[in-house]
Protein backbone atom coordinates (compact mmCIF):
# COMPACT_ATOMS: atom_id res chain seq x y z
CA UNK A 1 0.00 0.00 0.00
CA UNK A 2 2.19 2.86 -0.85
CA UNK A 3 1.84 6.21 0.04
CA UNK A 4 0.66 8.75 -2.59
CA UNK A 5 0.85 12.25 -2.88
CA UNK A 6 -1.00 14.59 -4.97
CA UNK A 7 -0.79 18.11 -5.81
CA UNK A 8 -3.11 20.38 -5.95
CA UNK A 9 -6.29 20.52 -8.42
CA UNK A 10 -6.25 23.63 -11.33
CA UNK A 11 -9.38 25.07 -12.44
CA UNK A 12 -11.15 27.86 -13.43
CA UNK A 13 -14.41 27.73 -11.65
CA UNK A 14 -15.69 27.75 -8.34
CA UNK A 15 -16.61 24.88 -6.02
CA UNK A 16 -18.72 24.67 -3.03
CA UNK A 17 -19.35 21.53 -1.49
CA UNK A 18 -22.77 21.40 0.73
CA UNK A 19 -22.42 18.14 2.04
CA UNK A 20 -19.16 17.65 3.66
CA UNK A 21 -19.49 14.98 6.81
CA UNK A 22 -17.80 14.79 10.03
CA UNK A 23 -16.73 11.65 12.38
CA UNK A 24 -17.84 13.89 15.46
CA UNK A 25 -14.54 13.47 17.81
CA UNK A 26 -14.64 12.83 21.45
CA UNK A 27 -13.43 16.62 22.13
CA UNK A 28 -17.56 18.00 22.02
CA UNK A 29 -17.79 16.08 24.89
CA UNK A 30 -14.30 16.55 26.73
CA UNK A 31 -14.58 20.32 26.08
CA UNK A 32 -18.82 20.59 27.00
CA UNK A 33 -17.84 22.26 30.28
CA UNK A 34 -16.66 24.88 28.94
CA UNK A 35 -19.63 25.98 27.29
CA UNK A 36 -22.46 24.83 29.25
CA UNK A 37 -23.72 25.78 32.26
CA UNK A 38 -24.01 23.63 35.25
CA UNK A 39 -27.97 21.98 34.33
CA UNK A 40 -27.30 21.72 31.06
CA UNK A 41 -23.56 19.62 31.70
CA UNK A 42 -25.85 17.52 33.89
CA UNK A 43 -28.92 17.19 31.20
CA UNK A 44 -25.66 16.30 28.31
CA UNK A 45 -24.46 13.93 30.56
CA UNK A 46 -27.62 11.92 30.91
CA UNK A 47 -29.04 12.18 27.58
CA UNK A 48 -26.52 11.69 25.21
CA UNK A 49 -22.73 11.10 26.42
CA UNK A 50 -19.15 10.04 24.81
CA UNK A 51 -18.18 7.46 27.40
CA UNK A 52 -14.27 7.56 27.66
CA UNK A 53 -13.99 3.95 29.49
CA UNK A 54 -15.93 2.30 27.23
CA UNK A 55 -15.41 3.96 24.26
CA UNK A 56 -19.35 4.22 23.09
CA UNK A 57 -21.87 6.79 22.77
CA UNK A 58 -24.59 6.25 25.46
CA UNK A 59 -28.00 7.65 24.28
CA UNK A 60 -30.87 8.23 26.13
CA UNK A 61 -29.14 5.67 28.73
CA UNK A 62 -28.39 3.19 26.17
CA UNK A 63 -25.10 2.63 24.91
CA UNK A 64 -23.86 1.54 21.70
CA UNK A 65 -26.34 4.03 19.59
CA UNK A 66 -23.51 5.70 17.92
CA UNK A 67 -21.38 4.46 15.82
CA UNK A 68 -18.43 5.67 18.11
CA UNK A 69 -15.74 8.45 17.32
CA UNK A 70 -12.70 7.86 16.17
CA UNK A 71 -9.06 7.63 17.63
CA UNK A 72 -6.79 10.44 15.34
CA UNK A 73 -5.11 8.60 12.98
CA UNK A 74 -6.80 5.22 12.93
CA UNK A 75 -6.25 2.26 15.09
CA UNK A 76 -3.72 -0.14 13.56
CA UNK A 77 -5.39 -3.90 12.49
CA UNK A 78 -8.90 -1.99 12.15
CA UNK A 79 -11.04 -0.65 9.42
CA UNK A 80 -13.27 2.03 9.99
CA UNK A 81 -14.97 2.42 7.33
CA UNK A 82 -16.91 5.78 8.58
CA UNK A 83 -13.67 8.05 8.46
CA UNK A 84 -11.41 5.57 6.30
CA UNK A 85 -10.97 7.89 3.25
CA UNK A 86 -14.80 8.97 3.12
CA UNK A 87 -16.48 7.58 -0.29
CA UNK A 88 -13.01 6.92 -1.76
CA UNK A 89 -12.65 3.55 -0.42
CA UNK A 90 -15.03 1.05 -2.64
CA UNK A 91 -17.18 -1.49 -0.84
CA UNK A 92 -14.28 -4.48 -2.90
CA UNK A 93 -11.71 -2.37 -1.13
CA UNK A 94 -12.73 -2.50 2.48
CA UNK A 95 -13.52 -6.33 1.93
CA UNK A 96 -10.04 -6.99 0.88
CA UNK A 97 -8.63 -4.47 4.18
CA UNK A 98 -11.13 -6.39 6.05
CA UNK A 99 -9.57 -9.88 5.49
CA UNK A 100 -6.34 -8.02 5.45
CA UNK A 101 -6.93 -7.41 9.11
CA UNK A 102 -8.19 -10.92 10.19
CA UNK A 103 -4.26 -11.97 10.09
CA UNK A 104 -2.06 -10.61 12.57
CA UNK A 105 1.25 -11.14 9.83
CA UNK A 106 -1.24 -8.55 6.90
CA UNK A 107 -2.99 -6.13 9.73
CA UNK A 108 -2.41 -2.53 8.81
CA UNK A 109 0.18 -1.09 10.45
CA UNK A 110 -0.33 2.62 12.13
CA UNK A 111 0.98 4.03 9.38
CA UNK A 112 -1.60 2.37 6.57
CA UNK A 113 -4.17 3.18 8.62
CA UNK A 114 -3.19 6.67 9.24
CA UNK A 115 -2.90 7.21 5.27
CA UNK A 116 -6.20 5.92 4.63
CA UNK A 117 -8.10 7.26 7.50
CA UNK A 118 -9.94 11.03 6.88
CA UNK A 119 -8.39 13.20 9.41
CA UNK A 120 -10.44 16.03 7.68
CA UNK A 121 -13.51 14.32 9.50
CA UNK A 122 -12.93 15.54 12.24
CA UNK A 123 -9.77 17.86 12.07
CA UNK A 124 -9.81 21.27 9.74
CA UNK A 125 -6.24 21.31 8.33
CA UNK A 126 -6.68 17.97 6.70
CA UNK A 127 -9.67 18.65 5.22
CA UNK A 128 -7.72 21.76 3.75
CA UNK A 129 -5.18 19.54 1.83
CA UNK A 130 -8.08 17.86 0.55
CA UNK A 131 -9.92 20.50 -0.70
CA UNK A 132 -6.83 21.79 -2.25
CA UNK A 133 -6.21 18.44 -3.62
CA UNK A 134 -10.03 17.92 -4.87
CA UNK A 135 -10.24 21.69 -5.96
CA UNK A 136 -13.06 22.13 -3.81
CA UNK A 137 -13.14 25.85 -2.72
CA UNK A 138 -15.57 25.88 0.40
CA UNK A 139 -17.10 23.37 2.02
CA UNK A 140 -20.34 23.60 4.46
CA UNK A 141 -19.69 20.34 7.11
CA UNK A 142 -22.60 18.50 8.98
CA UNK A 143 -22.76 15.77 11.20
CA UNK A 144 -22.67 12.15 10.99
CA UNK A 145 -22.22 9.71 14.42
CA UNK A 146 -24.78 11.81 15.74
CA UNK A 147 -27.70 11.81 13.66
CA UNK A 148 -29.85 10.90 16.61
CA UNK A 149 -29.90 14.32 18.45
CA UNK A 150 -33.68 14.59 17.24
CA UNK A 151 -34.63 11.72 19.31
CA UNK A 152 -33.23 13.02 22.48
CA UNK A 153 -35.65 12.64 25.27
CA UNK A 154 -34.85 15.57 27.57
CA UNK A 155 -34.89 18.64 25.65
CA UNK A 156 -32.74 20.40 28.00
CA UNK A 157 -30.14 17.85 27.13
CA UNK A 158 -30.91 18.53 23.21
CA UNK A 159 -30.54 22.11 24.09
CA UNK A 160 -26.79 21.01 26.04
CA UNK A 161 -25.72 18.97 23.23
CA UNK A 162 -26.56 21.22 19.84
CA UNK A 163 -24.49 23.91 21.96
CA UNK A 164 -21.72 21.61 22.55
CA UNK A 165 -21.98 20.43 19.16
CA UNK A 166 -22.14 24.03 17.43
CA UNK A 167 -19.46 25.36 19.71
CA UNK A 168 -16.95 22.45 18.42
CA UNK A 169 -18.00 22.86 14.65
CA UNK A 170 -17.82 26.56 14.98
CA UNK A 171 -14.02 26.27 15.61
CA UNK A 172 -13.54 23.78 13.39
CA UNK A 173 -14.64 26.23 10.75
CA UNK A 174 -12.08 29.30 12.71
CA UNK A 175 -9.35 27.44 10.89
CA UNK A 176 -10.33 29.27 7.41
CA UNK A 177 -13.92 31.07 7.87
CA UNK A 178 -13.33 32.04 4.31
CA UNK A 179 -13.66 28.55 3.24
CA UNK A 180 -15.24 26.45 6.08
CA UNK A 181 -18.63 26.73 7.41
CA UNK A 182 -20.62 24.72 9.59
CA UNK A 183 -24.08 23.89 10.03
CA UNK A 184 -25.84 24.36 13.43
CA UNK A 185 -28.13 21.90 15.02
CA UNK A 186 -31.40 22.90 16.06
CA UNK A 187 -32.62 21.34 19.91
CA UNK A 188 -36.19 21.13 17.97
CA UNK A 189 -37.74 19.62 21.21
CA UNK A 190 -38.28 22.96 22.63
CA UNK A 191 -38.85 25.75 19.77
CA UNK A 192 -37.68 28.48 22.40
CA UNK A 193 -34.50 26.40 22.95
CA UNK A 194 -34.03 26.17 19.19
CA UNK A 195 -34.98 30.35 18.49
CA UNK A 196 -32.47 30.76 21.27
CA UNK A 197 -29.61 28.93 19.62
CA UNK A 198 -30.39 30.06 16.02
CA UNK A 199 -29.86 33.39 17.74
CA UNK A 200 -26.59 32.34 19.51
CA UNK A 201 -25.05 30.73 16.60
CA UNK A 202 -25.84 33.95 14.23
CA UNK A 203 -23.88 36.02 16.58
CA UNK A 204 -20.89 33.41 15.82
CA UNK A 205 -21.79 34.23 11.66
CA UNK A 206 -23.07 30.92 11.30
CA UNK A 207 -25.14 31.47 7.88
CA UNK A 208 -27.23 28.05 8.04
CA UNK A 209 -29.02 25.84 10.99
CA UNK A 210 -30.12 22.05 10.13
CA UNK A 211 -33.31 21.02 10.68
CA UNK A 212 -33.48 17.11 9.80
CA UNK A 213 -36.46 16.18 7.77
CA UNK A 214 -37.36 13.50 10.34
CA UNK A 215 -39.71 13.63 13.71
CA UNK A 216 -38.66 15.31 16.92
CA UNK A 217 -40.68 13.65 19.84
CA UNK A 218 -43.16 12.50 17.41
CA UNK A 219 -43.52 16.20 16.05
CA UNK A 220 -42.63 16.52 12.20
CA UNK A 221 -41.09 20.39 10.79
CA UNK A 222 -43.89 20.49 8.42
CA UNK A 223 -47.29 19.62 10.65
CA UNK A 224 -50.10 21.77 10.59
CA UNK A 225 -50.18 21.02 14.44
CA UNK A 226 -46.23 22.06 14.73
CA UNK A 227 -46.76 25.43 16.15
CA UNK A 228 -44.11 27.01 19.00
CA UNK A 229 -46.82 27.04 21.50
CA UNK A 230 -46.78 23.38 20.80
CA UNK A 231 -43.05 22.31 20.53
CA UNK A 232 -42.55 24.76 23.33
CA UNK A 233 -44.73 22.37 25.90
CA UNK A 234 -42.84 19.13 25.34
Amino acid sequence: MPVQRFAPMTKDFATFDCDAHVTEPPLIWERAAEYLTRDELAALKTTIWWDEESRQLIVNGRAGVGIGSPRRGGIPGTMRVISNAGPGVKHDIQRALNVRNLNATTALTQEQVGYIDFGGSYEPEPRLRDMDVQGIDQVMIIPTDIDTYPWLLDAVGAKAFCKAYNQWAYEYTKADPDRLFFAALLPMQNAQFAVQEVYRVAAQGCRVALVRPTDSMGNYPGSSGNRVDDLGRS
